[in-house]
């Protein structure tokens, strides 16, 4: 494990992510076992992987699906080192998958694209979580009511324990990383 000394020049990544969310997200990665698996859903422009990377155990795999091609902007630095970035779309990777996942970050489409794709995400990738493992969604607020639905969804299902779920409330919003142990 790093030091705080260590971690705190990751803060400055370009990444989506509120201090509390990063807080949060760091706090889930340290947790990921020596050989463990991250995978996310969603790049953008690669912090949330970098945060994985550099918060997870050495050992640790990191992997990263976006159809974006700003997507492979990332490849030959030595920031990579430990990322594997694939491009597709996540429904379309999930039918090649085998790797059991410890833990998955939800970030891809908010609804946009398809007003179930939080969900449909969701139902193809958490069947590769470990029991134990943990999901996080993220943008669990009244701007993506697809990912609130989804989320809600997800608790009626009685498989899962709530760590963490944001309030929503209207025009504020400190957090929206919704946190849950597969049971």
């Amino acid at each position: 494990m790093r030091t705080e000394t260590q971690l705190e020049p990751i803060r400055d990544v370009e990444v989506q992510l509120r201090t509390w969310e990063i807080d949060q997200f760091v706090e889930q990665a340290y947790k990921i076992p020596q050989t463990g698996i991250y995978l996310e859903i969603g790049t953008k422009y690669g912090g949330s992987a970098y945060l994985a990377k550099y918060h997870a155990p050495d050992g640790a795999t990191i992997f990263s699906i976006d159809p974006s091609a700003n997507l492979f902007m990332f490849n030959g630095t030595e920031n990579n080192v430990g990322i594997h970035w694939i491009k597709g779309y996540s429904l379309d990777i999930v039918k090649e998958w085998i790797k059991p996942i410890d833990l998955l970050f939800v970030d891809g489409d908010h609804g946009e694209g398809s007003p179930t794709a939080p969900w449909d995400d969701f139902i193809a990738w958490e069947k590769f979580v470990k029991k134990g493992g943990i999901i996080m969604m993220h943008d669990y607020h009244f701007d993506f009511p697809a990912v609130l639905e989804a989320c809600d969804k997800i608790m009626e299902t009685g498989r899962y324990e709530l760590i963490f779920k944001p309030p929503v409330i209207a025009n504020r919003q400190d957090t929206s990383m919704f946190i849950i142990k597969k049971l």
